[in-house]
């Protein structure tokens, strides 16, 4: 007869009825027979989660909109960089202020610090949540992103391009 040592310092004494292995620890022959089955059957199970990229933005520049066109009176506009998981940028409302923002990137929010266009107030702290582009995850695909409440524009004209640049 065996006697094994398992890595917390209990024995466990087999004897082998029939080639099957039977510990008397407390655990049924039966969880010991079919551990492997049903481990293997409960993985299959498992739905498949789709995968997020790790920075859910590349380097570069980014814009946008609670409109899908720039320029919109009423609107709110976020133009950022992305460098790492680090951004810079603008918040800002077409003919109005504009709000230089820094912060951070991670794979389910942006978190920012919102700069007083004046210096008098300590800037404030903003979250804006990422969310699935589409609402219907496609099997193991990398999920896609965007910022919840606005939406991508792809042209980023000359006024959204000087209020980045006086923010970086």
């Amino acid at each position: 007869m065996f006697t094994i040592v398992t890595e917390w310092g209990k024995k466990l004494r087999p004897y082998i009825p029939g080639g099957w292995w039977i510990a008397r620890c407390g655990i049924s022959s039966f969880a010991l027979f079919f551990a492997p089955t049903i481990l293997k059957m409960s993985l299959q199970a498992l739905p498949v989660a789709p995968k997020v990229k790790s920075s859910p933005f590349a380097d570069g520049i980014y814009f946008y909109g609670q409109s899908d066109q720039a320029n919109i009176i009423g609107q709110k506009y976020f133009i950022f960089q992305v460098r790492g998981n680090q951004l810079k940028g603008a918040l800002f409302m077409p003919r109005s202020e504009f709000y230089c923002a820094t912060g951070m990137l991670s794979k389910q929010e942006l978190t920012l610090q919102v700069n007083d266009p004046y210096g008098e107030d300590p800037p404030t702290p903003f979250v804006i949540a990422l969310v699935p582009r589409s609402p219907i995850a496609r099997g193991n695909q990398t999920l896609e992103l965007t910022l919840r409440g606005y939406q991508a524009i792809a042209t980023i004209g000359d006024n959204e391009q000087r209020l980045l640049a006086a923010c970086l």
